[in-house]
């Protein structure tokens, strides 16, 4: 959640993640804190590795806005859509169900 700290909520209406390029809730599908923008340019944006979180953007070359997106698709068809999460262990994707508790902060 570290790369989550003082990031704006983007949705779809509200482009909030300081890309001019790419609104990033349109691209993966469903509003977050997003702003780590990246481009890849190399021959292992194609793989599976990267299906999760990064789009084709040109021939060798890949983009991503963030490294977790649980209000993502379940089993999204289009590239960099999922619901991911990214850990510093490892990465999942096609998470199944996600479940967020807000705990309340007392006064």
């Amino acid at each position: 959640m570290r790369a989550l700290k003082n990031k704006q909520l983007s949705t779809h209406d509200e482009d909030n993640d300081g890309w001019s390029s790419y609104n990033c809730a349109e691209r993966h599908h469903g509003g977050w804190w997003y702003g780590d923008q990246s481009i890849k340019t190399d021959s292992n944006c194609g793989t599976t590795e990267f299906y999760c979180d990064w789009w084709p953007s040109g021939s060798n070359s890949c983009g991503s806005c963030t490294p977790t997106n649980l209000n993502g698709d379940y089993n999204g068809v289009t590239r960099g859509t999922d619901i991911e999460w990214e850990s510093n262990v490892e990465f999942d994707c096609d998470v199944a169900f996600v479940e967020m508790k807000i705990k309340p902060v007392l006064i």
